[in-house]
């Protein structure tokens, strides 16, 4: 059974402060960035963390560990969480090294009660890391194409635990040009496949913010 519900709600965004990732930027290359990238975009990643307090995140397409190290800000601050594993991988096909950096960046904010690490890999041709175990919460942020999404989610999708959140960034149901949107699309023909399932209830929800996003609910 699939399930047009909100998941989440901008009532509950968390804005991190801006400090480390200040901090961080230059020594990616990157130039600080604007104040709505952290008040309409990492904000919603820290509320939804907050919401559902996860002890292990996965992430595909890592980059510089900016998303990891706003959430492992998010539950730090959150008096109910204990302890958060972070893992990620990206390919690196649009930063070289950047799994390196990302590493370095993570051990730089040494955000307390938090652990992360960011591998090489590609999910496209490798599909998941073996033994990588299952996770509460799933950022999926790769390839932004239909065929790479709809990997993203089919190779992830069994990894989620059961009421475990999974969040699709760049998810803007037309591009620029008016044709559809990519992640979008996928999304919407992953989930027809669960439609009329008795087993597997899936709960989603479409958020526009600073890059749209969606949310699902994975529910067995």
């Amino acid at each position: 059974m699939v399930k047009e519900t909100v998941l989440f709600d901008v009532a509950n965004r968390w804005t991190p402060p801006r400090t480390i990732i200040d901090a961080l930027c230059p020594r990616c290359g990157d130039t600080p960035y604007m104040d709505g990238v952290f008040t309409d975009y990492f904000a919603d990643y820290c509320g939804i963390v907050r919401q559902e307090k996860p002890k292990r995140i996965f992430e595909i397409g890592a980059r510089y560990a900016y998303t990891a190290i706003v959430m492992m800000q998010a539950l730090f601050e959150h008096p109910d969480v204990i302890g958060t594993e972070y893992f990620g991988i990206d390919d690196e096909s649009y930063h070289h090294r950047s799994c390196d950096k990302a590493n370095e960046n993570i051990a730089l904010a040494d955000i307390p009660r938090c652990s992360g690490v960011v591998r090489k890999w590609n999910s496209i041709t490798q599909g998941m890391p073996v033994d990588c175990g299952m996770f509460d919460l799933i950022h999926i942020d790769g390839n932004k194409e239909y065929h790479g999404r709809m990997n993203d989610l089919v190779i992830s999708w069994p990894y989620l635990k059961s009421g475990g959140f999974l969040i699709l960034d760049d998810a803007a149901k037309l591009c620029d040009d008016g044709t559809p949107g990519p992640t979008y699309a996928a999304t919407m023909d992953f989930l027809n496949q669960f439609e009329h399932s008795e087993e597997v209830h899936v709960e989603w929800q479409y958020h526009i913010n600073l890059t749209h996003h969606l949310y699902l609910r994975k529910s067995c």
